[in-house]
Formats: structure tokens, sequence, C-alpha cells
């Protein structure tokens, strides 16, 4: 005769029991027990067991780690003002009062500047060469007329060969103006068919844009070269 399976631990009332499986109680060591086909699996998931007066402990979640519990944007302005500060001390440590007075008072002024225009020479360089190379001049008809947040504009569209479309924007006066049917601009071909539509002066404008901005982003780069690292390593070599 079969042994008698013993009922479910969580709840007679399922019935016997059709396997043992590990359980920790919320005060409690880990066990195997008898449960039921329909709290095995609850369990084997995850799950609590069916409603009974012994609920199972929920597996616990894995504890972040050390990364995860810092917040790396909260650090940003700390840490760039402790490498302010220890390059300030720095100067004056070597004899330098002079330049870690300079440096204290105005010298994220040559930073400032060589940062901006950079990031400005960079962008107009790189729109200009590919309009040299990928870029010719197109139609883009009128689509529409809105109100934006920098005031009324029309909307001309260029659609590629693909289907995409881009879309020009140019700003006018009040809602009375007459849009043009189309203007003439050109299309810049991407390198992985996405494109762009730069107004018809981009040809002369980012040109002038890049001789203008080259010489402000040279003399910031150098003035901010001079006060890091350049007072430090002449204090030291003096």
């Amino acid at each position: 005769m079969p042994a008698r399976l013993p009922l479910c631990f969580f709840d007679p009332r399922h019935g016997p029991s059709t396997a043992e499986v590990p359980w920790t109680p919320p005060s409690g060591t880990w066990r195997p027990v008898p449960v039921c086909a329909a709290d095995e699996v609850r369990l084997r998931e995850g799950s609590l067991p069916i409603a009974s007066g012994h609920p199972a402990r929920r597996p616990a979640a894995p504890a972040p780690s050390p990364r995860d519990r810092i917040d790396s944007g909260r650090l940003v302005v700390p840490g760039v003002v402790a490498a302010l500060l220890g390059y300030a001390a720095a100067l004056f440590a070597v004899g330098d009062a002079v330049g870690g007075i300079v440096y204290l008072a105005a010298g994220y002024v040559p930073a400032g500047f060589a940062l901006g225009s950079g990031v400005f020479l960079f962008s107009s360089a790189s729109r200009l060469w590919a309009l040299i190379r990928r870029g010719h001049r197109t139609h883009a008809d009128f689509d529409r007329s809105e109100l934006a947040s920098s005031g009324h504009q029309h909307v001309h569209v260029v659609t590629d060969v693909s289907g995409r479309r881009y879309e020009h924007v140019r700003r006018v006066s009040g809602p009375t103006v007459k849009p043009l049917p189309y203007q003439r601009v050109w299309y810049v071909r991407g390198r992985e068919d996405e494109g762009e539509v730069l107004d018809g002066w981009a040809l002369l404008r980012l040109p002038v844009v890049v001789l203008v901005t080259l010489p402000i982003f040279a003399a910031s780069a150098a003035a901010t070269l001079y006060l890091v690292p350049g007072r430090l390593l002449l204090a030291l070599l003096s």
C-alpha cells in the first residue's frame, strides 16, 4: 500500500503535497516543506503561496553596488571646485602667489571661452566640410505656418529619395507675412542616410564663422594652457 503523502504545508485544504521545495519563513531558517502542485509553481517563480497562515518570504532584491549608490551628477561641481582649489594650492606651494590669485579670480574665463568657441568651431567646420563634399542646392517646398516660442515661422520641407522629410524653418515678423512657395536651400546627405537642410547662405556664412571663431579659440586655448599647467611648470623649472 503506497505511503500517504502529507497535506500541503501552507494550507491542508489544498490537498496532498506533490513535492518538497525550499522555504524560508520571515523570521527563521531555510528548510524543505511539502507543498501542493500550485504552491510549488508559485514558490519556484518567487511568488507567495496561495493564501494561508504561512507567508513565504520573497527572494531578497540584490543589494545595490557601491557604484549604483553614487550619483555621478552630484559629483561634477564638487570635483571641479576641488580641482580648481588643488591647482591654486599647488601654485601657492611652489611660490607663485600671483599665478594662484589670477587663477582663482579669473582662470575659468579663458577656459570657458576655449570650450565654447571650440565646440562652435568644430560644429561649423564639420558642417562646412560636409556641405562641400556632399551638399547640393535644392528646393524646399512650403509646408505650413506655425507659432513657436520664438515667434511666427514658416516651415519648408525637403523630401529625399527615400521619403524622409527635412524641415527648414524661416522666422517671420507676424502671421500676415505671405509665405514663399519654395526656398532655395542646401541639402547635405548624411553618412548613414540621415541628411540635413541648411539655409541658402550657408556656403558663405559657415566660412565666415570658422574664420571669426578660429582666432578666438586659439587665443583662449593659449591663455588656458599658460595658466594650466604653464604657470606651474614655469614655477617648478625656475
